[in-house]
């Protein structure tokens, strides 16, 4: 997620998530290490702002796909691709 998208209507149930922000440039090792098993992953953020294709970073980041989806969190915004990811 960039840092101005709206992340409340992920919480939901209140109290049975944790929504952690990591950084493209983390590693595999870095989200093990801080228990991170799920991603939502804008593929939008991925090829606009970190400049690298969503396939090009689940494969460096060992990240199955679970879902993919059009999502609109911006109004200002055309819905874009998100992707579930888990990571091995």
């Amino acid at each position: 997620m960039a840092f101005d998208e709206p992340e409340t209507s992920l919480w939901r149930p209140f109290g049975s998530r944790r929504i952690e922000h990591f950084s493209h440039l983390d590693s595999p090792a870095d989200l093990r290490a801080r228990g991170i098993k799920y991603a939502l992953v804008s593929e939008y953020f991925l090829r606009h702002h970190c400049r690298i294709e969503p396939a090009d970073w689940m494969n460096r980041m060992r990240a199955e796909p679970l879902a993919h989806f059009e999502f609109k969190l911006l109004t200002r915004m055309e819905p874009h691709g998100w992707l579930l990811v888990r990571f091995q």
